[in-house]
């Protein structure tokens, strides 16, 4: 009838036992766990990282925002215009630079193409109508030859109409035919030429010569702001380059022979190729000018451009000066050269960075949690009633706790010791309901 009461020193032993067996298997197990073949922690954190078997798992560390200033260098093609000087010799350009007279010599113009041989000029061109009724040997007719003659990469303009009695070509323009094989098209929208104006110094084949005025001819004379002048001109039967173009064959070195036209779609010198109109001109949309004046060329020649179209036209000075500036922009969008060029555009962006780190050892927590919830398995019964659910939760909330701190810190729990410590808290659980079933029978 009565129960049989065990001392409580050995009901105590016989619990310790009890307990230090169950977490003898535990610690066995989690044992197995880790060191076996599916080694949990190294699963776990081998997948993330890459260290490799055997070393501590990487973890992910604190994270660094770093601004980063990336250079994107980017290839693109441009078109580099060379300037052109275009020099109008008027009468009031005359007047400020000589005497105030009504008629101007040969000799004037060869005042001004010595000043211009002091430069190292890539090309001249010289556009004048040189219709001065002199002797051949007149002293200002030979000092203009002489001076034309100094001036190595010269090209002079030469003048023409269509008249109704052809006339044989000039033969100082032969040699500049371009060969009709190499020009297809329709031609008939060139302008076109058949005899010489007359001239002081059409007869000299020393010079360089090339069409540069056809009288009553509006695509010449009166050319467009953006469509440039007539690269080319027909005469009884061939087609000659105009002054522009025989200037730009002279600075690249090129023959009739390396100029290839489709009129109408393009003009080839050499390897280069632009854009052609049906009337031979190139766009001049983007080339380069620069207007000079003759007092400041006399007073210092080597700041002019190394390309010069130089246009004596006294008696019709607006006219002279809209083709002058038309020649001069054809002149600078035929040496138009094709440059290539890196553009470097800075990109910014942020970038995260993880630093690396290996996971630590926690041996002591790995030993000291399971100590203390068996600890806590002894004195548990005990414990008030009251005191019993508030160690339970205080138990489950410093587990928690602890781990969040040891994982934020690096230090990883084995698996092992992570049983131990649910066990227990499972057996804890089991022991307060038990005891609370047992009271309330």
């Amino acid at each position: 009838m009565f129960e049989r009461r065990q001392h409580p020193l050995k009901r105590f032993s016989l619990r310790l036992c009890r307990l230090l067996f169950l977490l003898s298997l535990l610690w066995m197990l989690g044992s197995w766990v880790e060191q076996g073949s599916f080694n949990l922690d190294e699963r776990m954190y081998h997948a993330l990282t890459s260290s490799s078997r055997g070393e501590k798992p990487l973890r992910l560390g604190d994270v660094d925002a770093k601004l980063n200033i990336i250079p994107q260098p980017k290839e693109s093609v441009r078109t580099q215009y060379p300037e052109v000087g275009a020099l109008l010799l008027d009468v009031d350009a005359l007047n400020e630079s000589f005497m105030a007279r009504d008629e101007y010599a040969p000799q004037d113009l060869a005042v001004i193409l010595n000043e211009l041989a002091k430069v190292d000029l890539l090309s001249l061109g010289f556009s004048s109508t040189l219709d001065w009724k002199l002797n051949k040997k007149d002293m200002g007719l030979q000092a203009l030859e002489m001076s034309l003659a100094a001036l190595p990469h010269i090209t002079i303009g030469l003048r023409a109409q269509l008249a109704a009695q052809a006339d044989f070509t000039p033969e100082n323009i032969r040699h500049i035919a371009i060969p009709l094989e190499q020009i297809e098209g329709d031609i008939s929208g060139l302008p076109s030429a058949n005899k010489c104006m007359p001239s002081i110094l059409t007869s000299s084949a020393k010079l360089n010569w090339a069409p540069d005025w056809v009288m009553d001819e509006p695509l010449i004379l009166m050319p467009g702001q953006h469509q440039g002048f007539p690269l080319l001109l027909r005469w009884n039967g061939e087609i000659y380059p105009t002054l522009p173009l025989c200037m730009a064959m002279e600075t690249l070195n090129l023959r009739p022979e390396n100029i290839r036209v489709k009129l109408g779609s393009w003009i080839k010198l050499g390897s280069r190729q632009l854009p052609l109109d049906d009337h031979g001109r190139v766009s001049v949309m983007k080339s380069k000018l620069r207007s000079l004046q003759l007092a400041s060329v006399l007073d210092d020649p080597t700041s002019i451009p190394a390309h010069v179209i130089v246009e004596h036209s006294p008696q019709q000075p607006s006219l002279g000066s809209r083709r002058l500036n038309c020649m001069a922009r054809s002149l600078s969008s035929l040496l138009s050269v094709g440059a290539r060029h890196i553009d470097v555009s800075m990109k910014m962006e942020q970038v995260l960075l993880l630093r690396e780190a290996r996971w630590q050892d926690s041996a002591r927590w790995a030993y000291l949690l399971p100590c203390l919830l068996g600890l806590t398995l002894l004195i548990l019964p005990s414990c008030p009633k009251s005191a019993r659910i508030v160690i339970y939760i205080l138990l489950l909330a410093s587990i928690i706790y602890v781990t969040m701190r040891l994982l934020s810190d690096g230090r990883w729990i084995p698996i092992n010791s992570y049983l131990a410590c649910w066990v227990a808290i499972s057996l804890v659980g089991a022991r307060i309901m038990g005891v609370n079933n047992k009271r309330l029978r």
